[in-house]
């Protein structure tokens, strides 16, 4: 049984070798590179067409013979009707579908050549033209309509590096390539009744980048749907004309909650600097999920006051809505965060410098040991352990030095030294538990934990006997 298309794994649990196979009676699966094979859910219908996606587990497309367009989650386990009235035509006569695909830079865009069966006595194939989803299927867009009196479709090639722009081949072999323009009803659709299909025409107006549906997404910047809202915004950003970031900036500091987020993220994708002071104060009293894209935004501005507004929450002691999203914002900022996190870490206030410490740990610089390293003879013992575990968790040998410090090794003869102390400030020594309880573990922060109790008794020892000398020769 010669496959007819191949994908990666239908699920997490299945192996990376497994292949599909559209037969007369089917679809075919085989989980071991095709010397057995099984078949999959009952189809309703003659399969014509497969599409199947390799990057998205599970998921197949099948176009069949009079059901039209068929959905699996599950590897072909099983399959669901897309029920769209832009596939159908209304579902005015049976539905064909003879060509499917996906495009593999962005498996959400999915194409269908559609048809139809007319006829009383003798039934015949009539085409009606291409559909696409930006969605992953759930909605349709008209890409382009046939005469009845051409010839079915039966491949569909998407263009590398065109986004909604597709090659159709038909039974004669003669190919012809069409693509989806902005146009009024696309740009209605802003307005439609339901937030998935609103969604969806902004996905795809952003796609096509045409900056002459500003107007539209500006007016429709107020959808109370959250995914239609972001949607809208990520087309501004798409279409990156910044022209409209004054209007933006308007929204950002005037407007209700809801579009406030919406014109935060455009403005973050427009990489707008002027929007910071905006940002900020979104981040510091906005509601928490305007708090995340505030701190996205500032991430992607990325210039110095965009960085300094993200590490100001870093004060809030406890865990706050605002220092949550900082955080995410920061992680998502990735390099560019680490000189102003280090910076933080000789900040005058010990909750700055811990939580500064424990960001540098989830990001892991190289460059930064030697600012955690110094931290390890702080005062406040909470900034002490988040030190010990960011260097545990950058784990190079750098780091792991300056957690365990190598033992003295003396060539036979020499004379004995005493070990000389890592200069430690006093602390409580029952104060250390407590401040360590929930940092994160393993192997190298364990280490940095017993080395921190062991130079916090060393040092109470050495003040409880008063001073003397590092080392000395013989007797003292």
């Amino acid at each position: 049984m010669a496959p007819i298309a191949a994908a990666g794994r239908a699920n997490d649990n299945t192996p990376p070798q497994r292949i599909y196979s559209r037969q007369a009676d089917g679809i075919w699966a085989s989980d071991d590179a095709g010397i057995s094979w099984t078949k999959a859910g009952a189809l309703p219908s003659r399969p014509l067409a497969m599409a199947v996606a390799l990057g998205t587990p599970g998921l197949v497309f099948v176009g069949t013979e009079s059901r039209g367009l068929l959905r699996s989650n599950d590897g072909g386990a099983s399959w669901q009707p897309v029920d769209s009235t832009v596939l159908s035509w209304g579902n005015a006569a049976p539905l064909a579908v003879t060509a499917l695909a996906i495009d593999p830079e962005d498996e959400q865009i999915v194409y269908a050549a559609t048809n139809i069966w007319l006829g009383t006595n003798t039934a015949r194939l009539s085409p009606l033209g291409v559909a696409v989803s930006v969605d992953g299927g759930r909605q349709w867009l008209q890409l382009s309509t046939a005469l009845l009196s051409d010839a079915p479709l039966q491949h569909l090639e998407p263009i590398a590096g065109q986004p909604l722009a597709v090659t159709m081949v038909n039974s004669t072999g003669s190919p012809h390539t069409v693509s989806l323009a902005l146009n009024p009803e696309l740009l209605g659709l802003l307005q439609n009744g339901a937030p998935a299909v609103r969604a969806s025409a902004a996905r795809a107006i952003g796609l096509i980048g045409d900056p002459a549906a500003l107007p539209g997404l500006m007016q429709a910047l107020a959808d109370p749907d959250a995914l239609a809202g972001q949607r809208i915004a990520e087309a501004i950003g798409s279409i990156g004309d910044r022209s409209v970031s004054v209007d933006l900036l308007a929204i950002l500091n005037s407007a209700p909650a809801a579009e406030r987020t919406v014109a935060a993220r455009a403005l973050g994708l427009l990489k707008s600097a002027e929007a910071v002071p905006g940002l900020a104060a979104l981040l510091s009293a906005g509601d928490p999920e305007a708090q995340r894209v505030a701190a996205e935004a500032l991430a992607a501005i990325g210039t110095p006051a965009a960085l300094a507004a993200l590490t100001a929450p870093l004060s809030d002691r406890q865990m706050t809505s605002a220092r949550h999203a900082a955080m995410g914002g920061l992680e998502t900022a990735g390099p560019s965060a680490v000189a102003p996190l280090a910076a933080a870490l000789h900040d005058g206030n010990a909750v700055v410098r811990a939580n500064a410490a424990e960001m540098l740990g989830w990001l892991k610089p190289a460059d930064a040991v030697a600012d955690l390293a110094r931290l390890l003879s702080d005062p406040d013992p909470t900034v002490q352990a988040q030190a010990a575990w960011a260097l545990g968790e950058i784990n190079t040998e750098p780091a792991r030095l300056a957690l365990n410090p190598a033992p003295l090794i003396l060539a036979p003869g020499a004379p004995i030294l005493a070990p000389v102390a890592r200069p430690v400030a006093p602390a409580p020594l029952a104060a250390l538990p407590g401040a360590i309880a929930d940092v994160p573990t393993d192997y190298w922060t364990l280490a940095a934990m017993a080395a921190l109790l062991v130079l916090a008794m060393l040092a109470g020892t050495l003040i409880g006997k008063g001073p003397r000398p590092t080392s000395h020769l013989g007797p003292a």
